[in-house]
């Protein structure tokens, strides 16, 4: 007989099941690395540039202009203005659910009308955002969490991610420079 028995093209199949099955875990464990480094990547992107915007214009600011109000446990709010402002207005950070807002001039009700002249958003997914005042140096210190396909990401990244009672934060001292 020229032929394949059953039993023989059974177990070509099975054989079969089993590689293209190898082959899809394989990838699939791709792409949720992939989408948890993007995801970071995103996060690490977002706190990083609206902690260098808020900085390059609190160095800016003397401390007897600076306000510092706390909102909640997890955000202040810091109006201050700068002097060599032309309109010497005051500009204000805060947080706005997960949004940091600036905001120039204070007063400009940014949370119920937005004007993208006087409100602009510094990043998104920001859980914690609280600022702190010592002399002529203010501490700025941010978090960043969101969740993607069922998976919490945080920045800065937790030493253990298993630990869910860590908590780290990106820190900024401030000095500043007018004084």
């Amino acid at each position: 007989m020229n032929g394949f028995t059953l039993i023989e093209l059974l177990l070509v199949a099975v054989l079969f099941v089993f590689l293209i099955s190898g082959i899809f875990l394989v990838l699939d464990v791709g792409e949720k690395t992939w989408n948890y480094d993007l995801g970071i990547l995103d996060l690490q992107q977002y706190a990083r540039n609206a902690m260098d915007g808020m900085v390059r214009e609190l160095r800016q600011a003397r401390s007897n202009n600076i306000t510092i109000t706390n909102i909640t446990l997890n955000s202040t709010r810091i109006d201050f203005k700068m002097p060599y402002n032309a309109t010497n207005t005051t500009v204000s950070y805060f947080l706005n659910g997960t949004q940091i807002i600036r905001e120039q001039p204070t007063g400009s009700n940014c949370v119920s009308v937005w004007d993208g002249n006087r409100c602009r958003i510094l990043a998104q997914n920001i859980t914690v955002l609280n600022f702190g005042r010592s002399g002529n140096v203010v501490d700025v210190q941010l978090r960043a969490e969101k969740s993607a396909r069922g998976r919490w990401l945080y920045y800065p990244l937790k030493n253990n991610p298993a630990n869910v009672t860590e908590v780290r934060f990106l820190k900024e001292r401030v000095r500043l420079r007018n004084e």
